[in-house]
């Protein structure tokens, strides 16, 4: 399966911290339920945001975005948590998605 249409540039998307913890094999299989369980992506909704950056010796930004998204079959609240890396790019380090939340 193709998420997407690109799966390799998905995997981009996300930092080598969250491959330490989660295959990219078991992120497939996430996609996959995902789609096959409600359907394509049809619209999505962010409904929170938080953003915390703290600079100084130790500097740290990170990011958490929640989704609301409908679905061919049904509704996901997806979650997303990024960080900043060294380089200066935004990466995903935490990926969850609800199937039963919204489809009660």
């Amino acid at each position: 399966m193709r998420y997407g249409g690109n799966q390799e540039k998905i995997y981009e998307l996300f930092s080598d911290k969250f491959f330490e913890i989660t295959s990219k094999e078991k992120l497939l299989e996430i996609f996959t339920i995902s789609q096959n369980e409600t359907g394509p992506i049809q619209e999505y909704n962010l409904v929170k945001w938080e953003t915390f950056v703290s600079k100084g010796t130790n500097p740290r930004s990170e990011y958490l975005l929640v989704y609301d998204v409908k679905r061919g079959l049904g509704k996901t609240q997806e979650t997303f948590s990024l960080q900043k890396e060294k380089n200066g790019d935004i990466k995903i380090v935490g990926y969850h998605v609800n199937h039963d939340l919204l489809n009660k």
